[in-house]
């Protein structure tokens, strides 16, 4: 059964060191320090010029490869176009040299969810949770994880703890109700839908979610129901439900 599950990306800020960058009157010297590359990579991020960006942030690490702002600089730029892999390692790379970095710890783990290596999320998890033990987010992308693991039981607990510390986050709740749908827990995913529904009520990721769950409890005319709303709003998510609806008659009109 395929359903629809959400996560919650840490905001991948830029780190500047000096907010005002210029050339002018820059020594030798202090043009190919790590700082002034730093930020001048940071300047040709922010002006769309990545591959610019890249080559400066670089340069960066190898005036100073100890410099983990620009080790976290440069997984930005590679995680924006899309370079996983490549931020990944920067990123490792950036937690080494500063252990307690949360933000860059933070966007490893999830990136390891993108680059679907759900096992090192894992780990990655547990040691950002004991840096930021009441952080709602990573709660919420750690249980993400464990979902993608079968880890389904100890992935309810994670929403939930999510959940107890920022209330109502309709993307951890549409996760739990996810969860709760592999566990078979038809009628409490019902609930949980439904309470996404109620918070959020234009959540079509939970609305198809909450059909799917019907649907499994042997609830077609309540699955239609929602169905009827996603014609509306989402043809192509109404048209993927409608064929899950039908599929029994489908396969048989087709004998």
């Amino acid at each position: 059964m395929k359903y629809r599950n959400t996560i919650n990306y840490v905001l991948f800020l830029i780190s500047v060191l000096i907010l005002t960058i210029t050339s002018d009157g820059q020594s030798a010297s202090e043009e190919n320090s790590s700082r002034f590359l730093n930020n001048l990579g940071v300047d040709h991020f922010v002006h769309g010029n990545d591959e610019e960006a890249i080559n400066s942030l670089k340069r960066a690490t190898e005036a100073d490869p100890k410099f983990e702002r620009a080790y976290y600089n440069l997984a930005s730029v590679y995680a924006h176009i899309g370079r996983t892999d490549q931020a990944i390692a920067s990123l490792q790379i950036a937690v080494q040299l500063d252990p307690n970095h949360f933000e860059a710890r933070a966007k490893l783990c999830d990136l390891f969810i993108v680059a679907v290596q759900n096992e090192k999320a894992i780990g990655c998890f547990k040691v950002l949770l004991i840096l930021a033990p009441g952080d709602a987010r990573s709660y919420s992308n750690y249980g993400v994880a464990l979902m993608h693991t079968k880890k389904e039981k100890e992935a309810v607990s994670a929403f939930e703890t999510s959940n107890s510390l920022k209330p109502n986050d309709p993307e951890t709740l549409n996760n739990l109700g996810v969860t709760l749908l592999d566990l078979n827990e038809y009628r409490k995913a019902v609930d949980v839908f439904h309470r996404v529904l109620q918070i959020a009520p234009s959540f079509e990721a939970s609305r198809y979610n909450l059909a799917l769950t019907e649907l499994a409890n042997g609830n077609k005319a309540a699955a239609l129901e929602q169905y009827s709303f996603l014609k509306v709003t989402n043809s192509d998510l109404a048209n993927q439900l409608f064929n899950k609806i039908f599929k029994a008659q489908l396969l048989t009109v087709n004998k």
